[in-house]
């Protein structure tokens, strides 16, 4: 059973059982799509869906999955932090072949790998979906931000990668994009200490401590 963690205005936030990752996964694939107007239609729907939950469960047992809802119980945002075991392959080395993740951390930064995934935010909450969006980001940086010296790798699409620039976020780019879910996807890292800013500035005003954070 899901795991409620508080409210916001338009949404809740809760953290995922096991027994909603099928659902976690039609909502990524569906929204990936929906965000890019210009891809060809999704005739491999199931499968990616498919694809994605087998993910997710391989993931489980060393993540946090946060995700939004709305007053109909439908998720309108999700986001998945996992804390890397060392073993098990991530989206950034079987996609871009990035294999030796230690390597490119800078120095003292290793002492705790994290994988960010599974970012999307429904494309018809209209305004909402930019604070939507930064709450759902606080999260999964609250337990990187009190554990120093961590770096988190991710796959992020291009138009999300601008947007959390703009927002002040410092995220450092491994290589050029290639197409993945129906968007243009870009490998990437951000330091504890690239992180550490934004979120000290933003918890208080969206209520994020250990607390509500669901371990």
């Amino acid at each position: 059973m899901d795991k409620f963690i508080t409210f916001y205005d338009k949404y809740t936030i809760w953290q995922l059982s096991e027994d909603s990752l099928h659902e976690l996964a039609g909502f990524v694939v569906r929204e990936n799509y929906k965000h890019h107007s210009n891809s060809r239609p999704n005739i491999h729907f199931d499968a990616e869906v498919e694809a994605v939950y087998r993910e997710e469960v391989r993931y489980f047992n060393h993540s946090r999955i946060f995700v939004a809802k709305n007053s109909e119980n439908n998720i309108i945002g999700a986001i998945r932090l996992m804390l890397w075991d060392g073993r098990e392959t991530l989206p950034i080395q079987s996609l871009f072949g990035i294999q030796c993740l230690n390597d490119i951390s800078p120095d003292d930064s290793c002492s705790a790998i994290w994988h960010i995934g599974r970012l999307a935010v429904n494309t018809d909450i209209g305004r909402h979906g930019l604070l939507l969006f930064k709450s759902l980001l606080l999260y999964a940086m609250y337990p990187i931000c009190n554990r120093k010296k961590g770096i988190v790798f991710a796959e992020c699409d291009s138009k999300l990668l601008r947007t959390m620039k703009l927002m002040g976020i410092r995220v450092h780019s491994l290589g050029n994009g290639i197409e993945y879910l129906g968007s243009e996807t870009i490998p990437v890292y951000s330091t504890y200490d690239d992180l550490v800013g934004f979120f000290r500035e933003n918890q208080s005003f969206y209520g994020i401590n250990q607390a509500s954070v669901v371990a």
